[in-house]
Order: C-alpha cells, then structure tokens, then sequence
C-alpha cells in the first residue's frame, strides 16, 4: 500500500474525530473515526517498519528467486 494513502487515512479520522468530539460533540461520529484514526496509526507503523526492514535484507546477487524461476517456466 502506499504511503501517501495510509497517511491520508490517518489524517481523515483524526480530523473527523476532532470535529466530532470537539467542536461538536457527536460520539457516533467520534467514535467511527477515532478508531479509523487508530488503525491508521498502526498502518504506518507497520508501513515504516517494512520499510526500513526491508532496506537492510534486499539481496542483489542478481540470481531470480524461486518465484521468478517458477513463472519463467509457465510462459
């Protein structure tokens, strides 16, 4: 997923969840986007952490994986 999308998620519920419980209090609204704010969060937590995970065990010895091998053999 990308990142310029999980962090306009993020963004999304937390504003939804600050109009909605300060400036007019509505704990349906509240409530919904608080917890989509959350899950944003956690998304770019997880998206920074494979991000900078996977810089350090990128392998380029130049042989195909498994996976490459297998599909070169289908086509």
């Amino acid at each position: 997923m990308q990142f310029w999308l999980c962090l306009s998620g993020f963004l999304n519920g937390c504003m939804w969840f600050y109009y909605a419980f300060l400036k007019k209090f509505d704990p349906y609204i509240a409530a919904g986007n608080g917890i989509g704010g959350l899950f944003g969060a956690i998304q770019l937590l997880v998206y920074a952490f494979y991000y900078f995970k996977g810089k350090n065990n990128v392998s380029n010895d130049g042989k195909p994986s498994d996976v490459q091998m297998m599909a070169s053999q289908f086509v």
